[in-house]
């Protein structure tokens, strides 16, 4: 499982909009976690709750539009 940092500007009142992505060896998504303020913890916690135990690759960070952050949070399976 590989889990992908997306990240865009921050919100009006200076919040982070970051989340990670979580896909299987197939592509195929499985969670989808808003990090908040936890940075990295918020990756851990959705691993241990979601994971089953198995190993949860941490991926490239990769930067999009503040649209496709809302996209993401509302496509969580």
């Amino acid at each position: 499982m590989v889990a992908l940092h997306l990240s865009t500007t921050n919100d009006t009142n200076g919040n982070p909009r970051r989340l990670y992505v979580f896909l299987t060896d197939t592509g195929q998504v499985v969670g989808v976690k808003d990090e908040g303020y936890k940075g990295r913890g918020a990756r851990q916690e959705w691993a241990e709750q979601h994971a089953h135990g198995q190993a949860v690759f941490e991926g490239p960070d990769i930067t999009i539009t503040p649209a496709e952050y809302r996209w993401f949070l509302r496509a969580e399976p």
